[in-house]
């Protein structure tokens, strides 16, 4: 990627060291699951909250196969379809954002192809909502209940942060506790190599989005 003008002082960017230092800044979030993901919606870095809550925010995942070819669960589930919808929605918004690329033609033709449940998502005009809640089943600490918000990092719309907070007390308390038993590994040395390179012990497979009302 090359440099962008930031549009206020003219002074010119470089997106890689601007992601870099997000990435940084994330890491140390030992509060908030935090997460970048790209305009394939691949996730680019997740600080280890997040990695424990679901295997899907693992770098290198690409959301939008999770959501449609890699999670068996979602087949079994009718409350994924919210989900399902959300993901494919992202999708067409970031193909909008970006001239289409040869990674956008085979995932889009993957997911086409392999998945009725992404053929049906894509044709419809849904918009992402930037914004909402869901329910990670499963955890070491059990249920949470979160709620999430997408931001833009820059005006490239290359990447995209994604933040996660409690949704109800319980909830918040059980995602202090899963941040506690985190530190605690990673104080141990156990994140810097098993957790790093699996999401960790305790990370969730069920991940049940739950549309926002009001």
């Amino acid at each position: 990627m090359g440099d962008v003008d930031d549009g206020h002082d003219g002074t010119l960017r470089d997106p890689d060291r601007e992601r870099a230092w997000i990435v940084t800044a994330i890491d140390a979030w030992s509060n908030v699951p935090a997460l970048i993901r790209d305009r394939h919606l691949t996730v680019v870095a997740a600080n280890p909250l997040a990695r424990a809550l679901s295997r899907c925010f693992l770098p290198g995942v690409n959301l939008a196969r999770f959501a449609f070819l890699d999670a068996i669960e979602f087949e079994r589930d009718g409350a994924h379809a919210h989900l399902r919808s959300e993901v494919a929605a992202m999708l067409r918004d970031s193909l909008d954002q970006h001239e289409e690329d040869a990674p956008f033609r085979e995932l889009v033709g993957e997911l086409s192809a392999r998945s009725p449940a992404f053929a049906r998502a894509w044709a419809t005009e849904v918009r992402p909502r930037r914004s909402g809640s869901a329910t990670f089943e499963d955890t070491p600490v059990g249920s949470i209940a979160l709620a999430f918000r997408e931001v833009w990092i820059d005006r490239t719309h290359d990447d995209v942060l994604m933040l996660w907070r409690g949704e109800d007390a319980s909830s918040a308390e059980r995602l202090r506790e899963l941040a506690r038993s985190v530190e605690e590994r990673e104080s141990l040395g156990a994140a810097g190599g098993s957790d790093r390179g699996n999401g960790g012990a305790g990370s969730s497979d069920q991940f049940v989005e739950r549309p926002r009302t009001g």
